[in-house]
């Protein structure tokens, strides 16, 4: 038997050996519903979400306004806004992104500092906001905008809202190419979001994974998103990519170092399999990305951070991320990333629309849902 002071010293060495290789024990997460505001609220259509880490401020595509909503679950009117899609809060400032109007950036207290996005003409018509769904403000303080109709992340500068470029590859070649694997090029970008640990640049696309899956949406500008209007051909992946920034922007560029495609779906295709990848958001150990016609919360450990990703699958769940530029995923060997859990809100609700995703604070994830509610969560 081992006495008291042999345990003190096993127990000391463990401690030192972990401290030294950097090795981590990680829990699985729960998510716990803590509450859920409805139109008894003045709910109606609610779409972007964001947070300054004290409110919670949301999108309402229907109410035609921001709610500013406390923890406590009290719901007060930040601003009035015609058709907002998508909102972010930085560098204590917030932005939103409209349907038909552009983007509008507000000091806390409700006040319009500047516009952008919206009235460039001619040659400069690209500069426009044409259909947006997500936005996030990023490390340089810049407004990164997902556009659906053109394929491109826009970006803005916070203060004066002026344009500043285009991120990405463009459309993805989907049904013409076999060469052009998907790299920097969206299908349909929708959730996009910065790591804090990294400061990379992640965003969920609803369809790009490969010249090999064939999917056909329909646009409905009723819920805001694309509906399924065919089968899938295989087994379908959402993808979350995530981008690099070597000094010069954020690129996914072929030759870029660091800059991977990173495909998003697990093993089990009952629970770990990701339909469309619609919004995301991490910490320093999670990846947290909501399904949207697969009505699930997915949380996965988080790929940015290059010691969260391994050269071999473990257990029953995991995805493989990090598939060089320019290589077909199908051929090259991936690192691999583990599934923790998932969260399938069909219980919640048989109609439920998924949109957007935030973290406030070290335990809790608040996720809209255009039919009409807004759900709160703990994280355990």
């Amino acid at each position: 038997m081992i006495g008291y002071a042999s345990r003190i010293k096993l127990l000391l060495s463990i401690l030192v050996f972990l401290f030294l290789f950097d090795i981590e024990f990680i829990s699985a997460q729960t998510l716990n519903l803590s509450g859920t505001l409805t139109s008894q609220n003045g709910i109606v259509n609610p779409i972007g979400v964001t947070t300054d880490n004290t409110y919670v401020y949301v999108a309402d595509y229907g109410a035609d306004k921001i709610h500013k909503i406390s923890l406590s679950l009290n719901v007060t009117n930040f601003v009035n806004v015609n058709k907002p899609i998508a909102i972010a809060y930085g560098a204590g400032k917030i932005a939103v992104v409209t349907e038909n109007e552009g983007g509008k950036i507000y000091d806390t207290s409700g006040n319009l500092l500047a516009t952008f996005g919206t009235g460039f003409t001619g040659t400069e018509a690209y500069k426009n906001i044409v259909k947006p769904a997500d936005m996030a403000i990023g490390p340089d303080n810049s407004i990164y905008v997902t556009d659906m109709s053109d394929k491109y992340i826009k970006t803005y500068s916070l203060s004066t809202g002026s344009f500043i470029g285009l991120v990405g590859n463009g459309a993805f070649p989907y049904y013409h190419s076999s060469l052009s694997y998907g790299n920097g090029q969206f299908y349909i970008p929708s959730g996009i979001t910065f790591d804090s640990t990294t400061n990379k640049m992640l965003v969920a696309d609803f369809g790009n994974y490969s010249p090999y899956f064939q999917l056909t949406l329909k646009w409905n500008p009723f819920k805001r998103q694309y509906d399924r209007i065919t089968s899938y051909t295989g087994r379908p992946k959402g993808k979350v990519q995530i981008f690099v920034n070597p000094g010069t922007g954020y690129s996914c560029d072929p030759g870029v170092t660091g800059a991977r495609q990173y495909i998003i779906h697990g093993t089990n295709p009952a629970i770990g399999e990701v339909i469309t990848a619609t919004s995301v958001v991490t910490d320093s150990n999670y990846l947290y990305l909501i399904d949207s016609l697969g009505k699930k919360l997915f949380i996965f450990a988080n790929a940015a951070i290059d010691s969260k990703v391994q050269t071999t699958s473990s257990g029953s769940y995991t995805y493989p991320v990090g598939v060089p530029v320019n290589a077909d995923p199908v051929t090259t060997p991936a690192g691999y990333t583990i599934f923790h859990n998932a969260y399938d809100f069909s219980s919640l609700n048989a109609i439920v629309q998924l949109r957007d995703i935030v973290k406030v604070g070290a335990n809790t994830i608040v996720v809209t849902d255009s039919t009409g509610y807004i759900y709160f969560f703990t994280i355990s």
